[in-house]
């Protein structure tokens, strides 16, 4: 099953609603979906919704989903994202940081937004 992405365009940022289950290979075509769309739409600055993303099929793919996150948004990309507080554990966060992303993982959404919008990025 792939991951649904849908894309709302706010003034500084695109926001990207993602549902379904979560699996390398759909995170890693949801990732190419939302590269081209924020080139397309000359957006760096994104925010991830995934509230309604399943659990990761194995922790071994939080690995792999930040691993990719970093080498297809590197920077000047900045990705805040948001989910339920059960299924946050910073593993992918960490992944893709210690591979140069400016990405950050919280578990609620205006505190993303806060610091997505934030300067400079940090």
């Amino acid at each position: 099953m792939a991951i649904e992405v849908q894309f709302h365009i706010h003034p500084e940022y695109l926001l990207v609603k993602m549902c379904g289950e979560w699996t390398t290979p759909a995170m890693r075509q949801s990732l190419d979906e939302i590269k081209t769309e924020a080139d397309q739409q000359g957006f760096k600055y994104l925010i991830f919704d995934m509230c309604e993303l399943s659990r990761p099929d194995s922790e071994m793919t939080r690995f792999w989903s930040g691993e990719y996150a970093a080498q297809v948004l590197p920077p000047p990309f900045k990705i805040a994202a948001f989910a339920d507080p059960k299924l946050v554990n910073k593993f992918g966060e960490d992944t893709a940081v210690n591979r140069g992303a400016i990405l950050k993982v919280f578990s609620e959404e205006q505190e993303a937004l806060r610091w997505l919008m934030e300067e400079p990025n940090t």
